[in-house]
């Protein structure tokens, strides 16, 4: 069995804007779910990889976005393999 542990820091830009509501058209219902983004923020990513004796693997990791900015965003991620 193999483990492999990651992490990692990012800084991102987004060029959006909250300006999106001028741009609808009237009567439209707004997407209140669609974060809007604007400016300097950072991600944090990690995780652990296994790879069993089989070749088979499992991933499993988190990463959390906006961190610096007035939305965080929650992403979980997992994925496994068996080879055959």
């Amino acid at each position: 069995m193999a483990l492999a542990p990651y992490a990692g820091l990012y800084a991102d830009y987004y060029f959006t804007g909250d300006d999106a509501a001028a741009l609808a058209l009237a009567g439209a219902v707004p997407l209140a779910s669609v974060p809007l983004l604007d400016g300097w923020s950072a991600r944090a990513t990690g995780g652990l990889a296994v790879r069993l004796g089989n070749e088979a693997t499992v991933a499993l990791g988190a990463e959390l976005g906006g961190i610096g900015s007035n939305v965080q965003i929650w992403t979980f991620r997992g994925r496994g393999s068996i080879p055959f």
